[in-house]
């Protein structure tokens, strides 16, 4: 007796700069039977995880620590988001902790929503190419609008 295996969805990346459509092309492919991966939700629950608060609190101490005795997203922004050198290295360093973990997560999440029955899935990620999640996607679009679209939207 062979056993039925479930055909794998096939996932589609979105691009484009900030305020370009990436959303609305996003929520228009939910709209016709895609599933979301979403990168910034995985990446917050990421930062719940023992190990990462452990790696981020050895890094900088109670200051990235919040009111919740949990890490502190703001107080982490200030620190990687540093328009300094200090600043990038400590964003390398975010980033090293975070993305494997983020990457894993979403395997997992396209892995449950393929079990859902979802046949494509949409990766809503903005900085998919940086991270490597690229490697995740069957094909990548594009999105893109005029700047001063661009800018009215922001």
């Amino acid at each position: 007796m062979m056993s039925e295996s479930v055909a794998q969805p096939r996932i589609i990346g979105l691009l484009g700069g900030v305020a370009s459509g990436k959303s609305f092309v996003a929520e228009q492919l939910q709209k016709l039977g895609a599933g979301k991966l979403d990168a910034d939700r995985v990446g917050h629950e990421v930062l719940l995880l023992p190990e990462v608060e452990a790696a981020l609190k050895a890094r900088w101490g109670e200051q990235v620590i919040g009111r919740e005795g949990r890490i502190s997203r703001s107080a982490v922004a200030a620190i990687v988001f540093a328009r300094t050198d200090e600043g990038r290295r400590e964003l390398a360093f975010l980033e090293s902790v975070t993305h494997p973990r983020i990457g894993v997560h979403l395997r997992e999440e396209a892995q449950r929503l393929s079990t859902a029955g979802f046949r494509y899935l949409v990766l809503d990620a903005p900085v998919m190419l940086k991270a490597g999640w690229d490697s995740l996607c069957d094909v990548v679009l594009y999105v893109d609008a005029p700047q001063q679209v661009r800018l009215e939207r922001a």
